[in-house]
C-alpha cells in the first residue's frame, strides 16, 4: 500500500510540481529583489505584467489539478478501451494490431508495418481508410494483405490503458498480499487460542 501511495504523490509532485514553482516565484519573487531595483520599473506596467504573470501560472496550475484528477478515469475508460479490442481480436479472421510504421499513405488508407499483438510477427498490410500513428493499436479484419479497420487506440490512450493495467496490477498483489498477512494472523490468534485451552485444561487437572 505504501507503495501505491507513494507513486500517487510522485504522480501529483510530476504534474504540479513545475506550475506551483512559478506560481511561487511570480508571486514572492519581487518581494526578494533589492528595493532599489523596483524603483528602476514604472510602477503601472510593472504590476499588471506581474498580475498576468500570475494570473496565467495560477491558471495552469488549476488546468493541470484538473487533469490529474480526471488522470485516473480516463487511464481507467483506455484500460476498459484496451479490453475490447482483445475481446475483438478474439473473432474469426480478426487481429490486435501493432502500427510499427508508415510505409505509405494516400487518401484512400495506409501501408503499413505491422505487429500482430497476439504472437509478435510482423508483416506490411494495407489498411483502408485509416490514417494511423505509428504506436497505435488496431483492431483489424484481415484477408490477403488488406484490412479492415473496426477500432483503434492512438498511442497516448494505449499508455493510458497500461497504466492503469499496472496500477491494477499493483492494488492486486497488495491486496492478496494484505488477505495472506491476515490470514496468517487468524491462524496464529487460532493456535495460540488452543494451546491456552489446552494449558488451562491441563491446570484444572
Amino acid at each position: 500500500m505504501t507503495r501505491l501511495i507513494l507513486c500517487e504523490v510522485a504522480r501529483w509532485a510530476r504534474a504540479v510540481g513545475a506550475p506551483l514553482v512559478l506560481l511561487a516565484t511570480v508571486t514572492f519573487g519581487p518581494a526578494l529583489l533589492p528595493s532599489g531595483t523596483m524603483r528602476l520599473v514604472p510602477a503601472g506596467p510593472f504590476f499588471i505584467g506581474w498580475l498576468t504573470t500570475v494570473a496565467a501560472a495560477l491558471t495552469w496550475l488549476l488546468l493541470t489539478a484538473v487533469r490529474t484528477v480526471l488522470g485516473p478515469a480516463r487511464d481507467h475508460r483506455a484500460a476498459e478501451h484496451l479490453q475490447v479490442l482483445r475481446e475483438g481480436a478474439a473473432a474469426e479472421h480478426a487481429h490486435l494490431l501493432c502500427i510499427e510504421q508508415t510505409l505509405g499513405r494516400s487518401p484512400a488508407g495506409q501501408r503499413a508495418l505491422i505487429s500482430d499483438v497476439h504472437d509478435g510477427t510482423s508483416t506490411d498490410v494495407w489498411l483502408s481508410e485509416a490514417a494511423l500513428p505509428s504506436g497505435s493499436f488496431a483492431l483489424v479484419v484481415l484477408g490477403n494483405s488488406t484490412g479492415r479497420l473496426v477500432d483503434w487506440m492512438d498511442p497516448a490512450e494505449v499508455a493510458a490503458a497500461r497504466r492503469a493495467e499496472r496500477k491494477a496490477s499493483a492494488r492486486r498483489r497488495w491486496q492478496a498480499t494484505h488477505a495472506a498477512r491476515l490470514a496468517a494472523r487468524r491462524a496464529r490468534t487460532g493456535a495460540a487460542d488452543v494451546i491456552r485451552a489446552a494449558e488451562a485444561l491441563l491446570d484444572r487437572h
